[in-house]
């Protein structure tokens, strides 16, 4: 299952598929994540959003009622 999920920092949270985990280890030791991901992720992989999730305080966690 190569389903990456990414959170971004006004709270969107993407879930990638197909994404090969070298791809994925990069974005996150890329000294700039926006620009890998925008050169490497986005627009090449599908992408699904995710709905009813939040980050907090670094966390990702599931939006209560």
């Amino acid at each position: 299952n190569n389903v990456r999920r990414v959170w971004f920092r006004n709270g969107a949270v993407w879930d990638y598929l197909d994404v090969p985990y070298k791809a994925y280890a990069m974005l996150i030791a890329w000294p700039s994540a926006g620009k890998y991901y925008n050169a490497a992720i986005k627009g090449i992989y599908r992408g699904i959003r995710r709905y009813g999730y939040r980050v907090n305080k670094g966390l990702l966690e599931r939006k209560t009622a």
